[in-house]
């Protein structure tokens, strides 16, 4: 008879936390004990997530229990991950902020025995972040800048700044290397970075994460991370590529180098004969833009067609099995220079400059000095070298 009333006042001590059990880690759910409601996204001045429990009303008069809920960014949250506890309720609601746009949260209810440590987990919910900051692709990328689009959404439209952040590793934050727009609000706004010191912001042939950010009452939060890789790794023939645009239009995405300039001769210079129409004919069409070096190079050879010029030297070039070769313009030059700046490509010298297929006059030309990277303007009948690229 003793034994039996031992067995029921354990059996009654164990309803009256009905509860709780042991946390093995994922724990079980029991949804008549404890129900996780569903979560909304506020974004009205508020960017949290709010959800809750609703409790069995055996824990109406419980002193010894709390209750809360758990999340993480993986399925099956547990008290060991994120927790936000709240005052014993049989209907509660608990907020967590900081969120990450476009990251999915996963959310259960608990209670948790204050004595024992043991927890009842409710059933378990998840909610996607919207995108409220999209980072697009980064285009235009060498080694000295590259350029992205970011884009606000209305429910950020009152944040104080904005910008982007990057690192060789993922998940980068304004901690890392980063870069303030001169301007805050919704919409879209592009961040173009030019004349990057290499040692400071960017290396070579490195890979990079990239976020864009806004500061929104005074906290920081993240768009969505996007990559790209600094030029100076090999291409398809051997040489090196200095521009990327970050995705393929009018048939091409990068600018590739040709291993070595060009010698003429086996000398450090060479005649530029791109005067054979008089040294007085200023060519319609020819630019001074990135990726216009072969149009210049196909308008110079149809118009002056002669096999010492410097567009038809370029293009007459065979290299590792490759024979699309052009003149760069002036601005593909000085992409291509950075290279040379910072010593990817093997040291030479020359007394004479790098020549463009950009014009300026119907006698003079551009080109870039060997020694520092400014550019110059030539006669078109000096001697100066070539550096012949190709795109793909």
């Amino acid at each position: 008879m003793r034994n039996i009333k031992i067995i029921l006042v354990l059996f009654l001590l164990t309803s009256a936390f009905v509860g709780c059990s042991s946390d093995s880690g994922g724990g079980e759910t029991f949804s008549t004990v404890v129900l996780t409601t569903k979560p909304a996204v506020l974004t009205n001045n508020n960017l949290v997530v709010s959800c809750g429990g609703t409790l069995s009303s055996s824990f109406s008069n419980s002193n010894d229990c709390e209750a809360g809920i758990c999340y993480s960014t993986v399925p099956n949250p547990t008290v060991l991950n994120q927790v936000v506890n709240t005052v014993l309720n049989l209907d509660f609601t608990c907020s967590f902020g900081d969120v990450v746009f476009g990251e999915t949260y996963y959310i259960k209810a608990f209670i948790r025995n204050f004595t024992t440590g043991e927890v009842k987990y409710g059933n378990e919910i998840s909610i996607t972040i919207p995108n409220s900051i999209t980072t697009d692709i980064v285009k235009n990328i060498s080694c000295s800048g590259f350029s992205v689009d970011v884009t606000v959404a209305s429910s950020l439209s009152a944040n104080t700044e904005r910008g982007i952040c990057y690192s060789t590793s993922h998940n980068p934050t304004i901690d890392n290397q980063s870069f303030s727009n001169s301007t805050a609000g919704e919409g879209t706004f592009a961040m173009t970075i030019t004349n990057l010191s290499i040692h400071d912001f960017v290396f070579p042939n490195t890979t990079y994460y990239l976020k864009s950010y806004v500061k929104f009452s005074g906290v920081y939060y993240y768009g969505n991370e996007v990559s790209f890789k600094v030029p100076g790794y090999i291409g398809g023939s051997g040489g090196y590529v200095f521009f990327d645009k970050g995705e393929t239009t009018n048939g091409w995405r990068y600018l590739e180098a040709a291993p070595s300039n060009l010698v003429y001769n086996n000398n450090v210079n060479w005649l530029f004969n791109w005067n054979g129409c008089n040294s007085t004919t200023f060519l319609n069409g020819i630019s001074n833009d990135i990726g216009t070096g072969l149009e210049n190079t196909a308008i110079i050879r149809a118009t002056c067609n002669f096999t010492d010029n410097a567009a038809a030297m370029a293009s007459s070039t065979s290299l590792n099995g490759k024979s699309d070769w052009f003149l760069p313009s002036i601005e593909e030059l000085k992409k291509l220079y950075t290279l040379r700046a910072e010593n990817v490509y093997p040291v030479f010298g020359s007394a004479y400059p790098i020549i463009s297929s950009s014009q300026l006059s119907n006698n003079s030309n551009f080109g870039i000095n060997y020694s520092n990277g400014n550019q110059v303007t030539m006669f078109k009948s000096d001697y100066g070298r070539i550096w012949q690229v190709r795109r793909f």
